[in-house]
């Protein structure tokens, strides 16, 4: 029913052939066209968008030797009319993901034709992304998101916004459901599958049948026990992420000093 809201291949294409006019800024389009990872996140990814809905279009981007041998380069953000840019440099992003950062994870899980752009080593990124960041850090990230979409679906219940409530409603459902799947099979999703999807697209679109009370209970008692229950080390190898920086950097350095 609401699968068909996002016609990926179109849009994709469309923001590669204007990046400018989604950036507001051909040097923020320049970044975006380098960037390790570049893909579109948010609502579309969840598929929970509305015709109202912005473009999240969050990245990762290489660092030059300049930026690697000095101090961390800033992060970009900008936003232009309908479209929400965040760009992080390399080691930024890494630190965030080591903390188990939901954005930052999802970045790396998804749907493939998500993707605006993605270079060798953004691959290599999404493949050794669960073993190297997945661990029990990730426990109480997820916790403070839920915490502060919960006072949000209560701020506008009280004003009596259902329909921003419910985006939020929708939010701690799907939060749920993505950190109960990493806890229990090490795997990051964005996209849920079709039974879990219609679930949390119903409650976003005010379809739903079941008192949203009893859903929540429901995956919060899931989420308690894979909490408990889980096979996930109990921090990142720091060592093992060290490793795949150095690796990736110096094959950037030596791209650069080659050209």
């Amino acid at each position: 029913m609401y699968e068909n809201a996002f016609n990926s291949p179109s849009l994709i294409t469309d923001i590669k052939n204007n990046l400018p006019k989604y950036t507001g800024s051909d040097l923020i389009a320049h970044r975006c066209k380098n960037a390790f990872i570049l893909g579109i996140t948010g609502s579309y990814a969840y598929g929970t968008n509305t015709d109202t809905s912005d473009i999240d279009l969050r990245g990762i981007l290489p660092e030059t030797p300049d930026e690697l041998l000095g101090m961390y380069p800033s992060d970009t953000y900008a936003n232009n009319k309908c479209t929400d840019i965040t760009l992080h440099p390399f080691r930024k992003a890494v630190s965030l993901l080591m903390k188990g950062n939901p954005t930052m994870l999802e970045l790396l899980a998804l749907p493939t034709d998500h993707y605006v752009y993605i270079s060798n080593e953004g691959k290599e990124l999404i493949k050794h992304g669960p073993t190297l960041f997945l661990s029990q850090k990730i426990i109480s990230p997820y916790k403070g998101c839920i915490y502060s979409h919960k006072k949000k679906a209560d701020k506008y219940i009280s004003e009596h916004d259902m329909n921003k409530a419910n985006k939020y409603r929708a939010h701690i459902i799907r939060m749920y459901i993505t950190a109960i799947t990493a806890l229990n099979s090490g795997k990051l999703i964005v996209r849920l599958p079709k039974k879990e999807l219609a679930i949390v697209q119903k409650i976003r679109f005010g379809k739903s049948n079941v008192e949203y009370d009893n859903i929540e209970e429901y995956y919060e008692n899931l989420f308690n026990l894979a909490c408990k229950r889980t096979h996930l080390p109990e921090s990142v190898s720091f060592e093992a992420v060290n490793n795949f920086v150095k690796e990736i950097n110096y094959k950037i350095l030596d791209n650069y000093y080659k050209e």
